[in-house]
C-alpha cells in the first residue's frame, strides 16, 4: 500500500514520475477523493494525462458531519429521548460536508 496526501500538479513530468512510483510499488489501484468545496482539477488533469491507464471502477458520495454541539452529546449520552422534530432542528444547525471517493484500476 502506498499513500499520497495530494496528487502532484498534473504536468507530463510529474505524471511520468507518478507512473514510475506506481509501477515500482506494483500498485494496481488509485483511490482519490474530492470534497465539495475543493477543486478536482488535479484529479481531472491526472486522468487526462494517464489516459487509458486509469479506468473508473466506481465512485461513492459520503455525507458527514464535521461539527457536533456539546449540548447534543450531553443529551444523547444522558439517554434523553430526542423526538424527530428536535433531531431535525439540531441537524439543521450542524455542519455538513460531502466527499466523493473514486476508485480507479491502474494498468501500467
Amino acid at each position: 500500500m502506498w499513500e499520497m496526501d495530494q496528487l502532484p500538479e498534473p504536468t507530463p513530468e510529474n505524471i511520468a514520475a507518478l507512473r514510475e512510483q506506481m509501477n515500482a510499488r506494483h500498485i494496481n489501484y488509485l483511490v482519490a477523493y474530492t470534497a465539495a468545496d475543493m477543486s478536482s482539477k488535479r484529479l481531472q488533469g491526472t486522468l487526462a494525462l494517464m489516459g487509458d491507464q486509469l479506468r473508473l471502477l466506481g465512485k461513492k458520495e459520503f455525507l458527514f458531519r464535521w461539527y457536533w454541539p456539546d449540548e447534543v452529546k450531553r443529551r444523547l449520552y444522558d439517554n434523553e429521548y430526542l423526538d424527530e422534530q428536535e433531531l431535525d432542528r439540531i441537524e439543521a444547525g450542524v455542519g455538513r460536508d460531502r466527499v466523493t471517493v473514486y476508485v480507479y484500476a491502474y494498468t501500467p
